[in-house]
């Protein structure tokens, strides 16, 4: 009996850091996925200035911390778009500042302020931290399974 029960917690071990590691390279995707949008915005984006209409809070009550978006209104070919911008943490923004907008033609309603992608290469780093801890993980639980389920 007890060794079932040991097999059993290993098992939940296996499947839970399968899910770390498939959160991991989802942490690495989204990094990439950054890292091209700010290529490409080098490449062939453009500029436009919009006004912060309106800055959003997002209390986490949890940990008592509070996270804040810029809402940006600016207009492009004609079209006026309204957009939540990322979360700004050591550039404060004030409602009916101008501040200037970096986007992709083909894709308008797609904008940032920042002006590099270092948060794409950090997501890549987290998640690559994270795939190499959970591969560890991996191998030291399914060398206990194999001694646990044939000696």
């Amino acid at each position: 009996m007890e060794n079932h029960q040991e097999i059993g917690f290993t098992l939940v071990s296996l499947v839970l850091l399968g899910l770390i590691l498939f959160c991991g390279c989802l942490s690495i995707w989204h990094g990439y996925k950054t890292i091209l949008f700010f290529r490409a915005l080098r490449r062939r984006g453009q500029s436009v200035r919009g006004k912060v209409v309106e800055i959003r809070e997002d209390r986490d009550l949890s940990e008592n911390e509070v996270s804040l978006y810029p809402i940006v209104s600016y207009s492009f070919n004609g079209q006026q778009y309204q957009v939540e911008s990322d979360r700004f943490l050591f550039q404060p923004f004030t409602v009916g500042q101008e501040i200037t907008l970096r986007f992709l033609p083909e894709q308008p309603a797609k904008c940032t302020w920042r002006k590099t992608g270092m948060s794409g290469i950090a997501w890549m780093l987290f998640g690559l931290a994270i795939v190499l801890l959970s591969c560890l993980g991996l191998l030291q639980v399914t060398q206990l399974l194999y001694v646990q389920a044939f000696y």
